[in-house]
């Protein structure tokens, strides 16, 4: 039994990962500009769907297909997500000035607390909303309405996500940059991965559908 064959446990593990040494590439560079990143991580989760569903795809063609696909509807959304952040790091900058100055501090510390329970619901939120966008059809705020749901109803699930989001991070702060080389190959594919494991299941038993009406983007003619 030859283990380097393609269709050996093996083969099928090295192919997966050079799938997803493909998919960072792609998401990387098409995300230098900034403004596309919403329409890079739509194509990223576009493919990791289809490749969860074990259907034969091209990488790049079907990258490519979704990113110009969704590119309107991605980045309007991409450009609503800075907004949100934006004002929120404005406020947080705001209540700890105010907690550095003395002045209403209290009030300022009550602030910082709201903020960031907000800032940790809107990237609950955020975990599902370019998945959907990838997999549904629909307008903006169809997305975000199934986004909210899933986030709510999928608690457990969100969680584990946003963990999974945050592994770059952590393996910083254990390894230090001895992990850079990994993150160059798979630093956003790989979380991106694990968190297409866990929401895929939503989108398979129609749990995704009760939040708001759309068909699947892909099977849309």
């Amino acid at each position: 039994m030859n283990i380097f064959r393609y269709d050996s446990a093996l083969g099928k593990v090295l192919n997966r990962i050079t799938d997803l040494v493909i998919l960072n590439l792609l998401t990387f560079l098409v995300s230098i500009p900034i403004v596309p990143i919403g329409a890079g991580i739509t194509a990223l989760h576009s493919v990791l769907i289809k490749i969860i569903k074990e259907e034969e795809v091209s990488i790049t063609k079907s990258f490519f297909t979704s990113f110009k696909r969704e590119f309107k509807q991605a980045t309007i959304i991409w450009l609503l997500i800075i907004l949100v952040f934006g004002i929120l790091s404005l406020d947080e900058a705001i209540f700890n000035g105010m907690i550095t100055n003395g002045a209403y501090e209290g009030f300022a510390r009550g602030g910082r607390i709201v903020i960031v329970g907000a800032t940790l619901v809107a990237l609950m939120i955020l975990q599902y909303v370019f998945p959907i966008q990838a997999r549904y059809e629909g307008r903006i705020k169809e997305t975000l309405g199934k986004a909210v749901g899933l986030a709510i109803g999928a608690f457990p699930r969100t969680v584990l996500m946003l963990l999974a989001q945050l592994l770059p991070i952590a393996g910083i702060w254990l390894l230090g940059f001895y992990i850079v080389p990994i993150y160059i190959l798979v630093g956003i594919s790989g979380p991106a991965y694990l968190v297409a494991l866990l929401y895929n299941p939503l989108f398979k038993d129609g749990t995704a559908t009760e939040h708001a009406g759309g068909e699947p983007a892909d099977e849309v003619e």
